[in-house]
């Protein structure tokens, strides 16, 4: 006998519901209104002014959205109470989204969510005005900025995380300026968010940007797509130069004589040269001066590179400006250059002697200047600076372009020669002399 048992499952779903009122505070008349609901299962939208002005009130779980408005002229005077309610499910972070309002006119009315379920008019009432939030995204602190609003006129500035700052701000409707800063030096913290709300009428759009990190330093920044604020830089070359052209990394000696004369990092040389002072590629490409590898440690040599010789013809060649003649804008933009800013308490400085001026040779402390001479009764050569590294320092140090420090071994004797490096790390290693053969000597006792 075959025993048939049926099972029967009783499954019980419950729904809970929420209810919540969406809140107005407006100096205009509320003719319509539509929103989303976010965050929550939207099941109806009912009572509150809408329902006794008379209003027509539509709602659509599938989308979350609401929309509400007169079929027969009549409007929610002005002022504050309960504009509709809401009714939920699933509660978790319910919002109101994409919130639209217009007056008796059919015009939109510019609001500001004061929470996710209330909201004032903007403006105060003007007519076309709208409000849109200035976002920022930044990796430091912000201490004060400032900007000028053009395409549109600025009706109030207020809010965001510059008002949370305590921020002073200060606009001008004519210029279209804003200013805004920290009496008490607390700075907006860095991040992504609202820097401060504006209301405007026109099409509102940021120029002449500066924001101001710790200690008023300027913290490099753009506008992106008008109305956002990014720390960053916009525009960067090839050589990583913000807002470049190029010109930092190109190859100087490949450049035709019009490249390299409007190239600011490179110089066009068809003349008779001193060879005192030549770069070793200015140095080889000069007739009648020749340069010499100083060298130094493990099996002999000493002293600095130099340039050997009176002087040289040089038949039009393009060379790379060495550090030191390169303004400040080009040295900073250089990576094989570093800027170096004037100094009043005379801090001592490190500098290799190669290459150094007789002036800069003599303050050097460890630096030798070599006069070469010449001529009549004896000498020859060049003049340089002698010795491996001095001490510069003492008296103010005046703002200057020098060469950046690559380290490595600087011994054209070593294995691991670095030709790059400009300051020896006491890294050179040698390889081993040999097997030394002796015989055929005779012994004299």
């Amino acid at each position: 006998m075959l025993n048939l048992k049926k099972s029967i499952y009783l499954v019980l779903i419950f729904t809970f519901s929420f209810s919540v009122e969406l809140l107005y505070d407006t100096h205009s008349e509320i003719s319509g209104f539509q929103f989303k609901l976010a965050g929550a299962d939207l099941l109806e939208a009912y009572g509150g002014a809408a329902e006794e002005a008379g209003f027509l009130i539509n709602y659509n779980p599938a989308s979350n959205m609401v929309i509400a408005f007169t079929m027969d002229g009549s409007s929610i005077p002005e002022g504050q109470g309960n504009l509709i309610n809401i009714d939920y499910s699933n509660d978790s972070s319910p919002c109101i989204e994409d919130l639209i309002v217009s007056n008796a006119s059919g015009n939109h009315v510019a609001v500001d969510m004061t929470s996710c379920f209330s909201f004032t008019d903007g403006c105060h009432g003007v007519e076309g005005c709208d409000i849109a939030n200035i976002a920022f995204d930044t990796q430091s602190n912000i201490y004060g900025f400032e900007f000028q609003v053009t395409g549109a006129e600025i009706v109030d500035v207020y809010g965001g995380a510059a008002e949370e700052a305590g921020f002073q701000i200060a606009f001008n409707s004519d210029t279209g300026w804003v200013v805004a800063f920290s009496l008490e030096g607390t700075p907006i913290s860095s991040g992504v968010g609202s820097l401060l709300k504006i209301e405007y009428i026109g099409e509102p759009c940021l120029n002449s940007l500066i924001l101001a990190g710790d200690g008023g330093v300027a913290i490099e920044s753009f506008v992106s797509q008008c109305l956002e604020i990014v720390e960053g830089c916009e525009n960067t070359d090839e050589c990583g130069v913000c807002d470049g052209n190029g010109d930092s990394c190109a190859e100087c000696e490949s450049l035709s004589e019009w490249g390299c004369n409007n190239n600011s990092y490179c110089d066009w040389v068809a003349e008779t040269v001193s060879c005192s002072g030549l770069s070793s590629s200015q140095c080889g490409a000069a007739s009648g001066c020749s340069w010499v590898s100083g060298g130094g440690g493990g099996y002999g040599g000493g002293g600095s590179s130099y340039c050997s010789g009176g002087t040289g013809e040089i038949n039009g060649l393009c060379f790379e400006i060495e550090c030191e003649d390169l303004a400040q804008d080009e040295c900073e933009t250089d990576s094989g250059c570093t800027w170096i800013p004037y100094n009043a308490e005379g801090d001592y400085e490190t500098v290799s002697c190669s290459g150094l001026s007789s002036t800069q040779c003599s303050a050097a402390d460890g630096c030798n200047w070599i006069s070469g001479g010449g001529g009549g009764y004896g000498g020859g050569g060049s003049s340089y600076c002698s010795g491996e590294t001095g001490e510069i320092g003492g008296d103010p140090i005046p703002s200057h372009c020098k060469e950046a420090e690559v380290l490595g071994c600087t011994s054209v004797y070593a294995d691991n020669y670095n030709p790059e490096a400009n300051t020896d790390d006491e890294s050179c290693e040698y390889g081993p002399l040999g097997t030394l053969s002796f015989h055929n000597f005779d012994y004299i006792n």
